[in-house]
């Protein structure tokens, strides 16, 4: 995503990437006219998702990611609709979701969150509070695994799998 605050557009985006293809953050960034969004006002995952449901989402090689918000929405070809939007609440829902499929999801997070300085592994990182208010400082990822211990038989602990958009020098 670079240094704009596009992670809540990337976030959303990746539930689509999910069920194949690359699809268009900048798509999202650009034409979602219901989320008044510059680079320091974020947007939300949930709204990009309801967005996505009409007129659909363009291919990242059709509608390329630049990093800002352009004035205008460019025209594209729709490839794919999002058809439901569900809000999941609590860890046993999200863990049951994400052996389906991909989950957007947000948290809050301050200035000096070792999140930011992640570059591999497990992070100790606990998520205890989801981002009630986007805008405000906090970062949203997709959520695509679960890995539980008690599956396993080890004495690692459960973790998430993220996939992040900040790139390979943040986080």
């Amino acid at each position: 995503q670079g240094y704009c605050g596009s992670c809540w557009a990337f976030a959303a985006v990746a539930v689509l990437d999910f069920y194949g293809n690359k699809h268009s953050e900048q798509q999202v960034l650009d034409c979602d006219s219901a989320q008044h969004w510059h680079c320091l006002k974020k947007g939300e995952p949930q709204k990009a998702l309801e967005y996505l449901k009409s007129p659909g989402a363009a291919l990242e090689a059709d509608y390329p990611y630049f990093g800002y918000r352009h004035l205008s929405c460019h025209n594209f070809t729709p490839i794919v609709k999002v058809a439901t939007v569900m809000a999941i609440k609590g860890h046993m829902h999200m863990q049951y979701a994400v052996q389906h499929q991909v989950v957007s999801t947000c948290f809050e997070m301050s200035a000096t969150d070792p999140f930011k300085f992640y570059h591999g592994g497990v992070s100790n990182r606990v998520f205890k509070k989801p981002a009630a208010n986007h805008t405000k400082l906090g970062h949203c990822v997709a959520v695509v695994g679960y890995h539980n211990h008690h599956k396993h038989q080890t004495k690692a602990q459960d973790y998430w799998i993220l996939r992040n958009s900040w790139g390979v020098h943040w986080g």
